[in-house]
């Protein structure tokens, strides 16, 4: 790795750190308040653990195969909705492949629920709809009504704030394990240093505070990493919240302060946007390759056109679905992501004669050797620079248009 692609990497990096803060910082700003202690042991032997289910979840694949998962859910209305993990519906998680979807199988019930406990005798449930973005999925009690539910705050909590994700791991009884934030956003979810366990996938994370800000995703396993997990902020899921008609109460200690508010504003602004217009996010990955045309730098830069489109994309995606006031912007913000996934998945063929010492049995002579790499041409590395020159210029006109909508919020209630 050359040292101008390291600077590159530190660069991008912190850029789109700060871009991805803005998208959970830009509610309008709120009032601070001291937190609640919120006592976990109390709520696993109060009445409000009937509002999270032990989910069985028994199919097949296309092919034939039985799969049996378990996990965790949680009822966010009183009218028998609820909010899981969707790759508790796929073999082995796997979410990304069709062919591991599950679907109902003879011998046994599709989706049952044990609610409030691992040895309640199971419910009949309804799978309503999946986002395999997001990793979520709605369901819904047979005959459900007048049930126990979770308040939903779609805030984030402090690095600091205790947080704690409750579920069954490996279908025994319900546990509240404790931890807090790791970081900083990671493809819609936040790392979290909690020990969640097979089986609490799909279960809610509540704050100090009692309230459902998240649910737990994934992790991983690693010896290394034990207790290293993911969660998923239920603001990232707003239209399965709306389908189930979620009771979402935030009170004023849940919203960001208007001190934060207005941090986040100054951060915006000191993003240096002469820097974004002349495409030095992207361009200094183009500079390397043409200081060396190698397939082999080609694939650096291909691989890393196809992450910055990534990041950019679920941070505009969030920001929309946070606030549809932004859609606007958003939406052309969106194309130019397309236009650089296009650009990387381009299929390219590249002619090179190159000149090689080859042993003919009694010496060695000087042979032209052809062959085709899969790398552009460079006329076409000049045409992917103007369009991405040209998009640059693009994304900064559109996000100038957001911060400055931010800006006309103003720093108070």
């Amino acid at each position: 790795m050359t040292k101008q692609f390291r600077l590159f990497r530190v660069r991008m990096d912190h850029t789109v750190t700060r871009c991805l803060v803005f998208l959970y910082w830009i509610s309008s700003a709120g009032l601070g308040c001291a937190q609640e202690n919120f006592d976990p042991d109390a709520f696993t032997q109060s009445r409000s653990k009937q509002a999270i289910i032990l989910i069985e979840v028994n199919g097949k694949t296309s092919s034939g195969s039985p799969v049996d998962n378990k996990g965790t859910a949680f009822f966010v209305s009183p009218d028998g909705f609820a909010v899981t993990a969707a790759h508790l519906f796929y073999k082995e998680s796997d979410i990304t492949d069709i062919e591991k979807k599950l679907i109902p199988r003879d011998d046994v019930p599709f989706l049952q629920g044990r609610i409030g406990s691992s040895g309640n005798s199971p419910k009949g449930f309804d799978l309503i709809s999946i986002d395999v973005d997001k990793d979520a999925a709605l369901l819904h009690l047979v005959d459900g009504n007048d049930q126990e539910f979770l308040e939903v705050c779609a805030s984030e909590p402090k690095q600091s704030e205790n947080l704690f994700a409750f579920g069954f791991p490996a279908g025994l009884p319900l546990v509240a394990a404790p931890g807090h934030r790791l970081g900083n956003l990671v493809a819609f979810k936040y790392p979290v240093g909690i020990d969640i366990n097979p089986g609490m996938s799909g279960g809610p994370v509540l704050t100090s505070r009692g309230k459902v800000f998240a649910m737990s995703i994934s992790g991983i396993r690693e010896n290394n990493f034990q207790g290293y997990n993911f969660v998923l902020p239920l603001r990232f899921i707003s239209k399965i919240l709306a389908e189930a008609q979620a009771k979402q109460r935030c009170e004023a200690g849940d919203r960001p302060s208007v001190e934060i508010a207005n941090e986040i504003r100054d951060i915006l602004k000191s993003i240096n946007w002469d820097i974004i217009e002349k495409g030095d996010i992207i361009l200094p990955m183009l500079v390397m390759y043409k200081s060396n045309p190698t397939q082999e730098n080609w694939l650096i830069v291909r691989e890393k056109l196809m992450e910055s489109a990534s990041r950019l994309q679920a941070a505009i995606v969030a920001t929309m679905e946070y606030d549809s006031k932004y859609s606007g912007s958003g939406k052309n913000i969106l194309s130019f992501t397309q236009d650089i996934d296009s650009i990387a998945n381009q299929e390219y063929r590249t002619n090179f004669h190159e000149v090689r010492s080859i042993w003919n049995g009694k010496f060695y002579e000087l042979k032209v050797i052809t062959a085709t790499e899969s790398r552009p041409s460079p006329e076409e590395l000049e045409k992917i620079e103007h369009k991405l020159e040209q998009n640059m210029h693009e994304l900064s006109e559109q996000l100038r248009n957001i911060l400055a909508r931010l800006e006309s919020q103003g720093g108070s209630e």
